[in-house]
Order: structure tokens, then sequence, then C-alpha cells
């Protein structure tokens, strides 16, 4: 799911919203490569965005190891497609158990900061994910006649 705000410039960003369901029998085999080509569609039309979401990749650390036994394929292609496209993923902290599964993905280095994995809710398997997104915008003040 996409929507986009405009700051200062009249510059959209996108903002989207992804779940990638590990389970092949509920989506197929493509699963993967359709990440892929969103994130590569993503490189090549230049648009201004923050990705954000549950990727379920099971990375231990960012960014994953080679040397990992654990880094399987599709983890090494979704890194090579995030750097072929330099794009950023910001999140370096445990989201569920001892594995970084949630992931928050732009255009701009500089775009997110302060990036905290929260305790988990009651109830919930994965931390709650809290940042910061810079943006210019303009404050207008409202003046009303009393």
């Amino acid at each position: 799911m996409w929507c986009y705000f405009q700051d200062t410039k009249k510059t959209k960003c996108y903002v989207g919203v992804c779940y990638r369901t590990p389970t092949v029998s509920i989506y197929g085999s493509e699963n993967h490569d359709l990440l892929q080509s969103l994130i590569n569609e993503l490189g090549i039309t230049k648009k201004h965005f923050m990705l954000m979401g549950d990727f379920n990749y099971r990375i231990l650390g960012w960014p994953p190891l080679t040397l990992d036994s654990n880094v399987t394929r599709e983890v090494t292609d979704f890194c090579d497609c995030l750097e072929e496209n330099f794009f950023t993923q910001h999140v370096v902290e445990c989201t569920r158990q001892d594995a970084i599964l949630d992931l928050v993905i732009t255009d701009e280095t500089a775009m997110i900061h302060d990036v905290v994995s929260l305790c988990t809710f009651p109830g919930r398997d994965h931390n709650a994910l809290l940042w910061t997104l810079e943006v210019k915008t303009v404050c207008k003040e409202s003046l009303t006649d009393v």
C-alpha cells in the first residue's frame, strides 16, 4: 500500500507499507522476485520514498554477513538489490527474538534517524519500531477574527 505527502518544495515523498509472507503456499514462489521488482522499479523511477514493514527475511544483524550460515540466497539477493539501487535500510536492532524481520528502507540516507526497537506488546511477537522522519515543512499560522 502506498500514499504520499509533499514537502515545502512540492516534492512528493511516497510512503509504503509492505508485508512479505514467508509462506509459499499463500503467495507462491514468485513472492521474493516480486519484491525485488518493486525495489528495482523504485530505483528506475527515482521516486523519493520510505518503505517499511515486515519483510520476513531472517537477518541476524545489519548488514547481513555473507559468512553467516543463516543468510539465505533470498537475503543476499534482497540486500544486493537494495545496494544496487543505492537504497538505505535503517533498522539495526532485532525486531523479533534474535532477528531483524521489520525494515525501514529509504532512497536517502539522512531521511530517517533515531530508530529504536521497543519492547514487544502483550500478545504480539514483534517489537514496535519508532523513528524520526526528516522532511522540510512550513508552519502556517491560522489567524481567526474574534
